[in-house]
């Protein structure tokens, strides 16, 4: 069974036996795709806006902002003594020079939200992200097919795809979000889940076409996410064993409080 699991990931050890855990060996490899970690930026204080940040990926992209005035600021001592970003829901973003995949990849995003987003109903059709939400990460427009992003409050954690003549809501779920949390985001051959903290939430709908992901953070055409950013990491992969490792390494690495076991198995 042990050396199965090692097969399966495709990393140099096995990641329960080592003590140095990181994305990179919890990651099957080729599959860590983009990644921004702020308690890797260097020669910056408390309120120091960031310009640019290496993505510890490994392949060689960076996130940056070249326009000085929608600079995230850099905070120290946010969650667990660990930095994060600080974005002003209006102008505040980043890009990742790094490229997008499509139909099956996990977001993980540690993240503290500080303003409140409208409900969205779920559906595979229509605008209803055109208004009320904040987007942490953009639902970049695919054309006929969809880009997929996150916009996140203190009260929902929302999904959307846009494409030509819709930015529409894949998964909603409600909460309290007032300190900082793991969110992730499960796109398995297009059908979307969601966990928080380590529990599963949502399993939200299936659209047709082609699903691609992000890599501007912080601001969408349609809202701006206001709130912290810690740590946010893309993978290519949607297997349940990946994400629950990546997702422990985090809970752990922040001092999450864990809601329960990982329920999603796809």
């Amino acid at each position: 069974m042990r050396q199965d699991i090692r097969n399966r990931m495709d990393v140099g050890y096995l990641p329960e036996l080592s003590s140095e855990l990181s994305p990179h060996s919890l990651v099957p490899r080729g599959r860590l795709w983009s990644w921004i970690d702020t308690s890797l930026i260097t020669g910056l204080n408390d309120g120091d806006t960031v310009e640019s940040a290496l993505d510890p990926s490994g392949r060689g992209t960076t996130w940056a902002q070249a326009t000085a005035a929608y600079r995230p600021k850099f905070r120290t001592n946010q969650v667990n003594g660990l930095p994060a970003l600080e974005f002003d829901g209006a102008n505040y973003r980043l890009g990742s020079s790094g490229g997008i995949v499509a139909d099956n990849f996990t977001y993980f995003l540690v993240a503290k939200p500080e303003a409140t987003i409208t409900q969205a109903a779920e559906s595979t059709g229509g605008t209803s992200g055109l208004s009320g939400q904040r987007y942490v990460l953009e639902p970049l427009h695919k054309g006929k097919e969809r880009g997929v992003g996150i916009s996140l409050g203190t009260n929902y954690f929302q999904v959307f795809g846009h494409g030509s003549g819709v930015i529409e809501c894949y998964a909603s779920f409600g909460g309290v979000f007032t300190n900082f949390c793991l969110f992730v985001v499960i796109c398995q051959s297009r059908m979307i889940h969601l966990q928080v903290n380590g529990a599963y939430v949502r399993t939200g709908k299936k659209p047709s076409q082609v699903l691609w992901t992000s890599n501007v953070m912080g601001r969408g055409t349609y809202g701006a996410y206001k709130g912290r950013v810690a740590e946010f990491i893309c993978i290519n992969d949607s297997s349940w064993y990946v994400v629950a490792g990546v997702s422990q390494y985090l809970l752990k690495k922040y001092a999450l409080p864990v809601q329960c076991g990982f329920l999603f198995r796809g």
